[in-house]
């Protein structure tokens, strides 16, 4: 029996957000393709091709469904999901140069399906009545799972690991928190789901407009060390005794 929500009245998990086929289609076709170009700028042959295009467009829900462990497993239960992702990784290994001059196309691409996967795979959590966090965590996980399991599989630290890159996994993470706050607070899960869409998509664009990246590596022990210390100083030279300010002197 869904569970309902006893502030707003409503039961997120009463059904599934619907994705149209076309759209779903769309991003597993994109998925394919950078799995496909990744394979062909790692010189891999056709079978390393193929297996790269299912782990980059699929990897992320069959690790969401295989932590579930209720329900349909996606690849599984849609026939057209593997032969379609193996055919357009096919044809981006085969034809690189093509998909190279529409980069910038496909990278859109790929972010409405971040945005999109994102959605379903916080969605598919609410919908089994896992809390809040969980379905932010499994959210992110489907939006940019594959990607981190293509990057595994080659060889690479995740691009969404890396310092200094443009905003990715923080994207998929704000569309997880605005979709779950939608849907808890009463609104329709298609819309919840265009506004994950749009904020993922609109953070991706600031980011690379603005140049805005994630943050490298900082050691802040120093900092911590030095603050402490003039915490220290000014503590014994705001003392009145003599011998306070004398140690404070010592300090220095």
């Amino acid at each position: 029996m869904p569970t309902v929500d006893i502030v707003t009245g409503v039961a997120p998990n009463a059904a599934k957000v619907f994705v149209p086929l076309w759209l779903e289609l769309l991003a597993v076709i994109v998925g394919g393709v950078s799995g496909g170009m990744s394979a062909s700028s790692h010189k891999l042959d056709i079978v390393g091709a193929a297996g790269i295009a299912i782990i980059t467009g699929l990897g992320g829900g069959l690790v969401r469904d295989m932590a579930l462990q209720v329900g349909d497993v996606y690849i599984l239960e849609n026939d057209f999901a593997i032969p379609l992702t193996i055919v357009s990784g096919l044809v981006a290994y085969y034809f690189s140069s093509v998909f190279d001059r529409f980069q910038g196309i496909v990278e859109w691409i790929d972010i409405l399906g971040v945005g999109l996967y994102t959605a379903t795979g916080a969605d598919k959590a609410i919908f089994y009545d896992h809390t809040v966090i969980t379905a932010i965590f499994l959210g992110v996980l489907t939006g940019v799972g594959g990607g981190m399991l293509r990057d595994i599989m080659l060889g690479e630290v995740p691009r969404i690991f890396r310092g200094g890159t443009n905003l990715y996994a923080l994207c998929s993470i704000a569309g997880a928190v605005v979709y779950c706050s939608c849907v808890y607070t009463g609104m329709e899960k298609v819309i919840a789901g265009g506004l994950c869409i749009g904020v993922v998509m609109v953070l991706r664009r600031l980011s690379l407009h603005f140049g805005i990246v994630t943050s490298e590596p900082v050691d802040l022990t120093p900092r911590v060390v030095e603050a402490g210390k003039r915490a220290v100083q000014r503590r014994v030279e705001s003392g009145s005794d003599p011998a306070n300010r004398k140690a404070g002197r010592r300090l220095r």
